[in-house]
């Protein structure tokens, strides 16, 4: 009985791909140097393979010094993000005390917005109050006709104690006058 086996899975696949071409580079380069160093003499070769150590060496020097110098603008970068981060923190910190004097300074204007009603409504019952009784409330002239007068006298025989008789204009003062009043209290 024969086992079925699978294909062999993708990454296997690439892996065994990617061996072959770095070993086949590899023994590639060899052939080819030893095709050219093969007239050479050996004290030459030698040479060659130590200019090319010191070029190595020299790369990877400069590697390092690139690498300390990156090191270098990364701790710069860093102290910088840390520098910004506390920033951020002190303008949150900021923002939110900035927050509660706004909503301090609505609620204060709701008060006074509030006050100032009710220090209109005072105004105005105060002239209604000062006009009632034929005063001026703010230098002009009088509202009321010259010849206007609460206690009119009428020409009544039945009784003399009977209060005087109002026009209607004045009755209507006075009624406006007691209703606010009873809105005042």
């Amino acid at each position: 009985m024969q086992e079925n086996i699978g294909p062999i899975p993708h990454w296997m696949q690439l892996a065994l791909t990617a061996l072959a071409s770095i070993l086949s580079t590899i023994g590639i380069d060899r052939l080819y140097n030893n095709w050219l160093n093969r007239k050479k003499p050996a004290a030459e070769i030698e040479v060659s393979h130590a200019t090319a150590t010191e070029i190595t060496v020299r790369a990877s020097s400069a590697a390092g010094d690139a690498l300390s110098r990156m090191m270098d603008r990364l701790d710069l970068a860093q102290t910088t993000i840390d520098g910004l981060r506390g920033q951020i923190v002190e303008w949150r910190n900021k923002a939110e005390e900035l927050d509660g004097q706004l909503i301090d300074s609505r609620e204060a204007n709701a008060l006074l917005k509030s006050e100032m009603a009710n220090y209109e409504h005072q105004i105005k019952t105060m002239k209604a109050t000062l006009t009632l009784n034929e005063k001026n409330y703010d230098g002009s002239q009088d509202a009321k006709p010259p010849d206007f007068n609460f206690h009119q006298k009428t020409n009544s025989t039945n009784k003399k104690d009977a209060p005087p008789k109002q026009s209607s204009e004045a009755s209507l003062l006075l009624s406006f006058r007691v209703l606010l009043l009873r809105q005042h209290d």
